[in-house]
């Protein structure tokens, strides 16, 4: 029987049936096709070509995925053909497919395609190949029309510059720029230190000598002319550096110590750091500060001679402090060496447990940072320092520099350790501190945290607010200022929820209905996207109709900022396809992008998308079985898995509600369960649930100390608690010693409280109150 138009065979199969298969998941058809019958996918409609080879890419398979791609952006049109050519040569370059990227370029230039992305694509694969003249050539040319790009993507760029050279005296050269490099592919160093190897003269050798510091060819050009240029002793600092990049710093230290007395203030910065890396991490920090004062007298006497030589001049050079010196200074400044040799050592008075003499020298440090990363450094690694011993120093320190912070989100994680050590130590100072001197330079969500905790310490009374000169505060008066900056500024939900309940304001407001609007015009009838392509909604849905819900929520990210980019209506109405198809994941990370753009106002239906009740039925059941409240059955699950029921973690645990196996065995064998399925929604959360309503009753019917446990283990709660006596629940969470603990208690009880008031009627300040194990604003916990 002949196939019909409507229903043809495509790859042995009847297209309505090949279309069912791969809205299934099925794409074996696709994956053990021969290569030369795929273009029959074109019979299932426009687009099929393409959405065949995301589905290749997907299961791993990049000979079919580059095979569609071509059919795709040779046939195809519109937004199907313009995508198809976008990612084919990403999927060529992925498999290192130099000739079929070659062609692909050629095909581009010839298109009048002319941008960086290709034009350095077409480099690599020259050079890759073997067709080093065409490259150099190329290279220039690169470098010229886009300098910004070819700035930024410096390490790849000096690794093609060294395997294009055209004679031994510029590959020298290009194999010492190319270990000039802060931070140079790891590649390119294992194939310029081979090449330099075979290239080695064993004499004395100083980077003064050679002239690495300008990382240029060295004076014995004759040596360089006869292939010979690299003695031992700078060889020895490539390997040191290739060993840094493998982080094997024993290898790195003993091809260090090889050659003492090479570290000199000539040298670019990137061969002292990662020798200060050596010794510190080898570890053979005594070493380590003997060959970082050294380079400290060095530079010193670099600097004085340098500011002779400029008073003689006339010149002012070196007339700014280093201490406020913004601007990177050259490689080979001695400024640079000076401030290496002082960071170094003091890290490794540190790791010798010479706390004191570290303070001192990572003061020295902060200095003479020539950068603002630099004065970071020495500020973050100087309040490390301190913490073990003197809470109040470090406090006093980083409060001291906060106002020069270049980048204050890095001080997240020393910042948080401090409050909670002074939050368990009852430290009221210490958070006093912290609170008005530091937090205003905070990153905002670190600083949400800080000022609610060091309030609501103070209004507990734990850890009563007092001034460096010991005058008590108000405590009351104390909280709610902080409460009230909490409640305006802060943009983590947990802490503005937090705030709210304190200050006895609403907690949740669920904005008003506003309905998802109904597609106007129509989409393209089959005949017109074969002409035309499709339109942006239709380009994003088909994803889904092929089996591909998850590439959805990227692929409209990766529109923004396109003509085709995806409205704000298209987006509610992609969520909705996706959570009604069964996979609210992608349903939800769509809402949650559209959520965070700033011009757009949620409405109820949105927050139901971004909080959705998947497995309503399932959740009934494993709720009313367990004892659980369902709205935080929801919120665990969600917080767990994102609603991806087959989701493994790295740990291992699986699911819904992200079980280990163990867990769900011991717990099975206690429900009297036979079998079970991890994967499956209804024994998942029947044994989720029921692990969790085993923690609820060994903790007492305190639920946030129970969600604890589900993440962290009961054992490691009940130390938890030892450690932190009489502390409500929600200080409890700021004690946690784990993040990822922390973290997931102030996800599971928003996303629990936000169920409670949206989808099963409660109160928000009733739901907060039996999350926090509080009655009438106080703690329950015995």
């Amino acid at each position: 029987m002949t196939a019909s138009c409507e229903d043809p065979i495509v790859l042995g199969v009847r297209a309505h049936e090949l279309r069912d298969r791969l809205l299934a998941g099925d794409r074996s058809l696709i994956l053990s096709a021969q290569t030369e019958r795929l273009a029959e996918l074109a019979r299932l409609g426009p687009g099929a070509l393409y959405y065949a080879a995301r589905a290749a890419g997907l299961s791993g398979d990049g000979e079919r995925e580059i095979v569609l791609l071509e059919l795709a952006s040779r046939r195809e049109s519109g937004l199907f053909r313009r995508r198809a050519w976008e990612l084919l040569p990403e999927a060529l370059y992925r498999r290192k497919d130099w000739a079929g990227l070659l062609a692909f370029s050629e095909r581009g230039i010839r298109a009048g395609i002319d941008d960086y992305i290709s034009r350095r694509r077409r480099v690599e694969a020259l050079t890759a190949l073997g067709l080093l003249s065409e490259a150099r050539e190329e290279l220039g040319a690169l470098s010229a029309a886009w300098p910004e790009e070819t700035g930024k993507d410096e390490a790849l760029l000096s690794g093609l510059r060294f395997r294009t050279a055209a004679d031994p005296s510029e590959r020298s050269a290009r194999i010492r720029e190319l270990f000039a490099l802060q931070a140079p592919r790891i590649e390119d160093l294992e194939e310029a230190l081979a090449a330099a190897e075979a290239l080695t003269i064993p004499e004395p050798w100083s980077a003064e000598r050679s002239g690495a510091a300008e990382a240029s060819v060295p004076a014995e050009a004759e040596a360089v002319a006869a292939g010979a240029p690299f003695p031992e002793g700078e060889l020895g600092l490539f390997r040191m550096r290739f060993q840094v990049a493998r982080r094997d710093y024993g290898a790195a230290y003993r091809a260090l110590a090889s050659f003492p007395g090479l570290l000199s203030p000539a040298l670019p910065r990137a061969y002292l750091s990662d020798a200060g890396k050596a010794y510190l991490y080898a570890p053979a920090p005594e070493e380590g500060i003997r060959a970082m004062s050294a380079l400290e007298a060095a530079a010193r006497a670099a600097l004085t001679e340098r500011r002779e030589g400029d008073a003689k001049s006339g010149t002012e050079g070196d007339s700014e402090s280093a201490g406020t010196h913004s601007a990177r200074v050259s490689a080979a400044d001695p400024r640079e060496a000076l401030y290496v040799a002082v960071f170094y050592r003091a890290r490794m008075l540190s790791r010798l447990e010479r706390r004191a003499e570290a303070a001192e020298e990572f003061v020295r440090a902060w200095e003479l940072a020539p950068s603002g990363e630099d004065r970071d450094a020495a500020a973050w690694y100087r309040a490390e320092s301190l913490l073990p011993t003197s809470r109040r120093e470090a406090a006093v320190w980083l409060a001291r520099t906060a106002p020069s912070w270049h980048a204050p989100a890095s001080f997240a994680d020393v910042l948080e350790r401090l409050a909670r050590e002074a939050l368990l130590a009852k430290d009221g100072a210490v958070l006093y501190i912290l609170r008005s001197e530091a937090a205003p330079w905070m990153s905002p969500r670190a600083a949400s945290r800080l000022v609610y905790v060091a309030g609501r310490a103070a209004e507990t009374g734990i850890a009563p607010p007092r001034r460096e000169d010991g005058t008590a505060l108000d405590p009351g008066d104390y909280a709610r200022r902080a409460y009230e900056e909490v409640r305006s500024r802060s943009p983590e939900p947990y802490y503005r929820l937090l705030a709210a309940h304190r200050l006895g304001q609403p907690l949740v407001r669920i904005p008003p209905s506003r309905p998802i609007e109904t597609r106007h015009p129509e989409s393209r009838s089959a005949r017109d996207a074969r002409r035309y392509g499709p339109e942006t909604e239709d380009y994003l849905a088909g994803f889904a109709l092929y089996g591909l819900a998850d590439l959805v929520p990227q692929e409209a990210r990766a529109l923004e900022g396109s003509p085709e980019a995806p409205d704000f209506e298209t987006r509610r109405r992609l969520a909705v396809l996706l959570r009604d198809s069964g996979n609210p994941a992608a349903s939800m990370l769509v809402m949650n992008r559209l959520f965070e753009d700033p011009g757009y106002e949620p409405s109820r239906e949105d927050w139901e998308l971004l909080w959705p009740r998947p497995w309503p039925v399932e959740v009934s059941a494993a709720a009313a079985a367990s004892g659980m409240e369902e709205h935080v059955l929801y919120g665990l699950a969600r917080s767990e898995s994102y609603f991806r029921p087959a989701v493994v973690s790295r740990a291992g645990a699986v699911g819904l509600a992200q079980l280990m196996p163990a867990t769900a065995e011991e717990t099975a064998r206690r429900l009297r369960l036979g079998s079970y399925n991890l994967e499956d929604p209804a024994d998942n959360l029947r044994l989720g649930s029921a692990h969790f309503a085993g923690l609820l009753r060994a903790l007492n019917g305190r639920v946030l100390p129970s969600v604890f446990a589900y993440n962290a283990g009961l054992s490691r709660v009940r130390q938890w608690e030892r450690a932190a006596p009489g502390f409500p629940d929600d200080l409890l969470l700021e004690s946690l010693s784990i993040e990822e603990t922390r973290q997931y208690g102030r996800n599971v009880l928003w996303a629990s409280v936000v169920y409670g008031v949206l989808h099963y009627g409660l109160d928000a300040e009733e739901a907060l109150t039996r999350m926090l194990g509080e009655r009438g604003g106080t703690s329950s916990r015995p």
